[in-house]
């Protein structure tokens, strides 16, 4: 299954899925992140891109910017740096949506990450 995160999308399907994040899927941290990083298999529009941290008791912790680091092609990676702010200890999902920037299609998903607290991975779910 790591083997599916980690290889690129075969050709045929080129959509923009995440290849990985920092922090990683089930990760837990001795001290809150001031960012994520998304990295894509291929490159996405930033402006219909959408990441959502969702801390313990539903409270929403909103990126304060994202920006995008991309290749000189739409077909090469790219990472979403998303900053955030200060994050109390506890256990945070992230949920993630963003458009292909070279088939203009929609994918999105979810990882989870803990600071100072366990948390488990997000089960991986095999786009359609």
């Amino acid at each position: 299954m790591l083997a599916a995160i980690l290889l690129p999308a075969a050709a045929a399907q080129a959509h923009a899925y995440l290849a990985r994040s920092n922090p990683a899927d089930g990760a837990t941290l001795t001290s809150a992140p001031r960012q994520l990083r998304l990295a894509f298999s291929e490159s996405v529009v930033l402006t219909a891109t959408r990441v959502d941290v969702i801390g313990d008791g539903g409270h929403h912790y909103t990126p304060t910017s994202l920006r995008l680091i991309a290749g000189e092609s739409t077909e090469d990676p790219a990472q979403v740096v998303a900053a955030i702010p200060a994050l109390p200890r506890g256990a945070y999902r992230v949920s993630w949506q963003t458009l292909s920037a070279d088939d203009l299609h929609t994918t999105r998903g979810v990882f989870t990450f803990g600071v100072r607290q366990a948390v488990q991975a997000s089960p991986f779910v095999e786009p359609a």
